[in-house]
């Protein structure tokens, strides 16, 4: 894995390698160029995807205002497609709660 580029500013490079900046991070359902929707498989989470920037960036503050508008506009969006096609249980809340079903 090599170091990630640093963030439009900044010089040099950052100093850990980001898996997400190497490598897909999951099954690849949805691109745009700004950002990428990945599935993860892993079978005790079931939908469990990530939204993951097509940029480094340590944290989510240091993007601007109008960029965080629409990382989360993505990451809503999926949250929506993924309660359309999994259909989850109301009684257990939206999503996320495997570990819950686990523990009864």
């Amino acid at each position: 894995m090599r170091p990630c580029r640093a963030p439009a500013g900044r010089k040099g490079l950052i100093e850990k390698p980001c898996g997400l900046c190497d490598s897909p991070g999951g099954d690849l359902l949805w691109r745009d160029g700004f950002c990428r929707v990945v599935l993860i498989d892993d079978p005790d989470y079931p939908g469990f995807c990530r939204v993951v920037l097509e940029r480094h960036v340590k944290e989510m503050t240091d993007l601007a205002p109008p960029e965080r508008t629409r990382l989360m506009d993505a990451v809503f969006a999926t949250e929506a497609a993924l309660r359309e096609i999994l259909r989850p249980d109301p009684d257990r809340g939206a999503l996320g709660l495997a570990l819950k079903r686990r523990l009864d």
